[in-house]
């Protein structure tokens, strides 16, 4: 289960956070083109992680915990064919198009591999059950806790550095 994690949330946190550069220096685009653009890498979480669990949902209906694997490597391994062809691109052999078809291409499958993961981890880990729980209800509240909490310290420090210096 590490590996999966490491080859979905893994590559997704490590694309997010350098792609704008990869963007600005392999293909020389100006940083908010490459912003634009690299944010699609992110975007496609919106409903690609929920297919890829679909995915897996319906080759469990049909073949167990086996089409679970089966829907998991199938996922896994378009995804790392598309991360070799968008590792091979740069401006002598793609335009922008091509760029953005193949970095949606990868990043599905990178985000379906995610939803593949989920759909295994319960039976891994029985216990695991009801994580997205925690995430939808209890993280949104605490965020919103920690905003407030840094918000505030921010206006005390900025008004004891106005008054005081």
């Amino acid at each position: 289960m590490f590996l999966c994690y490491m080859f979905s949330f893994g590559v997704e946190l490590i694309v997010n956070g350098n792609i704008v550069t990869y963007f600005v220096e392999t293909f020389d685009m100006p940083q908010t083109r490459a912003s634009t653009i690299g944010a699609v890498f992110g975007l496609l979480n919106i409903c690609m992680r929920s297919f890829g669990g679909f995915w897996s949902d319906v080759y469990c209906t049909r073949f167990g915990i086996r089409g679970r694997l089966h829907a998991l490597f199938q996922q896994t391994f378009i995804m790392g064919v598309a991360l070799i062809v968008f590792s091979t691109l740069n401006n002598d052999n793609c335009s922008t198009g091509g760029l953005l078809a193949v970095l949606i291409w990868w990043g599905s499958f990178t985000n379906m591999t995610e939803g593949g993961t989920f759909g295994v981890v319960p039976y891994v880990l029985p216990n695991a059950v009801g994580g997205n729980l925690y995430i939808h209800i209890y993280m949104p509240i605490y965020i919103f806790i920690m905003y407030v909490y840094v918000y505030t310290v921010y206006i005390y420090v900025h008004r004891y550095i106005y008054v005081y210096m």
